[in-house]
């Protein structure tokens, strides 16, 4: 009886917006609406707790579904990223006994060769910094390079154009007019170049890069290699490459080959038809604005960490490692390089084919991020 006359007279005092509330004069009616209140309350709840239910069932019918081979649900997307790393125990820190090298040693094991990326004829020295360092971050070890630019920025390129035009020119009105361009802005390009140019030299230390002179020897060269081939593309038949897609759906893992190469272009043309007629498949990266394309920079990051996730999901972590001949060459050469003094590089050397147990955790300790502004 308190229960029905409390939910007439809560149902009664929203409508009119007379106060109801705690503070009310009638006993019953603070009763009845403390009890239509917990009523609500146990019904909120359970229909949250029988659709929650729902919901956990239905994802455990998925995973069933896609472990047993039954079902062609989405892929799950996880990151490629150790399980060491989700809740790291050993981190960098002053003093470590081996630090420079256990911490190569985690890069190594987080190093895979199924992925495979290729730049053709990139036109700014930025951009292809950015993405030899983007790479080497992502953990991708292969990165070939066609015609790559020089390091140095269109601008500082032009610059330099303006500046020999300055010197050589014998009028004196194209002298100032050069000069004035040129020394516009020079100092900050300069800077900037010196930056990307680290941050580049940085990564090559630590890649397998390839150069090629054209696009017709790479080719058959990822051929050799047994590399299928995925082009990046904005031609409305490259297939969206975003999970949900059918064609990852409805093929998932076989669509993905354990050999990839991903081609992206240059900035302003894309990559070349020549590849295109080649690709095992043309595939675009959905957007959600007006501007039609990325920055080739930003769309090697989106397009990597993605289909790094698929890997993630579509084989074992082993499978997804660098052969352990490759491992082995690697370590020598990057121990050798993290060496600081004859005694380390002995001592590094030794240590080869018996490695120290990597890091968990790559970032460095916080002394060493003191007055960097990181």
């Amino acid at each position: 009886h308190f229960w029905l006359e409390g939910y007439s007279a809560l149902g009664q005092a929203l409508r009119t917006g007379r106060n109801v509330g705690i503070m009310s004069e009638a006993p019953k009616l603070r009763a009845a609406v403390a009890c239509a209140a917990a009523a609500a309350v146990v019904l909120a709840a359970s229909v949250v707790a029988s659709q929650g239910l729902a919901l956990f069932l239905e994802r455990r019918r998925r995973e069933d579904d896609h472990e047993s081979g039954d079902g062609c649900s989405a892929p799950q997307m996880p990151l490629m990223v150790p399980k060491e790393q989700l809740a790291p125990e050993t981190f960098d820190r002053p003093g470590l006994e081996l630090r420079l090298i256990r911490k190569a040693e985690a890069v190594l094991q987080r190093r895979t060769g199924s992925l495979l990326v290729v730049l053709e004829c990139l036109q700014d020295g930025h951009n292809h910094c950015a993405v030899l360092r983007t790479m080497e971050a992502l953990g991708v070890q292969h990165v070939w390079l066609i015609s790559p630019p020089p390091m140095e920025s269109k601008n500082t390129l032009e610059r330099q154009r303006l500046a020999e035009m300055a010197a050589t020119a014998k009028r004196g009105r194209v002298k100032r007019y050069a000069a004035q361009r040129s020394e516009k802005a020079w100092q900050v390009d300069a800077e900037q170049d010196e930056q990307h140019l680290a941050f580049a030299k940085g990564a090559e230390r630590f890649l397998s890069i390839r150069t090629f002179d054209d696009t017709a020897a790479c080719l058959e060269a990822l051929r050799e290699a047994g590399r299928d081939v995925w082009v990046t593309a904005l031609e409305q038949q490259a297939q969206v490459l975003a999970p949900g897609a059918p064609w990852l759906e409805d093929n998932f893992p076989a669509v993905l080959p354990k050999r990839l190469a991903l081609v992206l272009g240059s900035e302003g043309l894309g990559v070349s038809d020549t590849f295109k007629a080649a690709a095992d498949r043309l595939v675009y990266l959905p957007l959600s604005g007006f501007a039609e394309s990325l920055n080739v920079s930003v769309a090697a990051a989106l397009a990597v960490q993605l289909l790094l996730q698929l890997y993630a999901r579509a084989f074992p972590e082993e499978e997804l490692r660098l052969p352990a001949e490759e491992l082995r060459s690697l370590r020598a050469d990057w121990y050798a390089k993290l060496a600081r003094s004859d005694d380390e590089r002995e001592q590094y050397e030794a240590l080869v084919d018996a490695p120290p147990v990597p890091l968990d955790d790559l970032r460095r300790s916080d002394m060493n991020r003191r007055g960097r502004g990181k």
